[in-house]
C-alpha cells in the first residue's frame, strides 16, 4: 500500500531551507520516496492557506516511510529545515487498489550503460545499486514519475547466448497487495493448474514475492507492496 506524506511549509529563512533542499532528494530516493508535487502557490478552494509551499511525497510502503523518517540521513538534514521553516505535516494511507504491473525486468551485460540511458534520456530516478556477491548479482530500479519501474539486472553467467536466462526481458511483476495476498493467490493459482516457478519468499533486497509462469512460459512475479524484513 502506498503512503503519502503531505507537508504544508512556511519558509522563514530561504538560505537555511535551501541547505535542506540540497540534500533532501538523495535521501528520499534512497528510501523509495518520490516527489509527486511541489507547489509554492496552490489554488485555495476553501478556507485559508497561509503557507509558502505544499509538498506531496509518495512512499511505496509504511516501512519505507518509517525507514526514511527515522534514518540518520534525514535526521542530519532536518536541522536545516527546522532552522529555515515551520511545517505542518500528515501521513495518509492510500487505497489498496487492484492488482497492477509494478515493474518489468531486463538482464544486461552493462548495468551502468543501461542505467544512464534511462536516467539521462527518459528521466528515470535511479535507486541505489543492489549487489549480492554470493550470487554474483547486481541491479538497479529505475522509476518513472508516474510510478512505473524498470529493474535492470546483471549476473556474470547470463549473456545473449545463455540457454536459460539471457540478456533482454526477464520478467514482469504484478503487485497484488499485502504479503498474505501473495500467499493466497499463489496457492489458489497452483490449485487451478498454474505452474509455480518459485514459491513465496523474501528476496535478498527485501521484496516478498512468488513467481508463476503464464501459458507461454513467461515469468510473472506476484509481489507484495510491503517490504520484507
Amino acid at each position: 500500500m502506498n503512503y503519502f506524506f503531505i507537508a504544508q511549509i512556511r519558509i522563514r529563512d530561504e538560505k537555511a531551507y535551501q541547505k535542506y533542499l540540497d540534500k533532501a532528494s538523495a535521501v528520499f530516493n534512497k528510501y523509495r520516496g518520490e516527489y509527486l508535487a511541489v507547489d509554492n502557490g496552490p489554488e485555495v478552494l476553501e478556507g485559508k492557506w497561509d503557507y509558502s509551499r505544499c509538498v506531496l511525497i509518495r512512499f511505496e510502503s509504511r516501512d519505507d516511510f518509517n525507514a526514511w523518517y527515522n534514518s540518520d540521513e534525514y535526521r542530519s538534514i532536518l536541522k536545516h529545515r527546522l532552522e529555515g521553516a515551520e511545517c505542518d505535516s500528515i501521513l495518509v494511507a492510500g487505497s489498496k487498489g487492484s492488482p497492477h504491473i509494478d515493474h518489468i525486468a531486463l538482464w544486461t551485460n552493462d548495468l551502468e550503460k543501461l542505467r544512464d540511458f534511462y536516467s539521462e534520456h527518459l528521466g528515470c530516478r535511479v535507486s541505489e545499486r543492489y549487489d549480492n556477491p554470493k550470487k554474483r548479482f547486481s541491479s538497479y530500479f529505475l522509476s518513472f514519475r508516474n510510478g512505473a519501474r524498470i529493474e535492470i539486472m546483471k549476473r556474470s553467467d547470463i549473456t545473449e547466448a545463455s540457454d536459460g536466462e539471457r540478456t533482454g526481458l526477464a520478467h514482469f511483476a504484478i503487485t497484488v497487495g499485502a504479503a498474505a495476498e501473495v500467499d493466497r493467490l499463489t496457492k489458489k493459482l497452483e490449485e487451478e493448474g498454474v505452474r509455480i516457478y518459485s514459491y513465496p519468499r523474501t528476496t535478498g533486497d527485501g521484496y516478498y514475492e512468488s513467481v508463476i509462469l503464464d501459458p507461454d512460459g513467461n515469468r510473472v512475479e506476484l509481489t507484495s507492496n510491503e517490504r520484507g524484513e
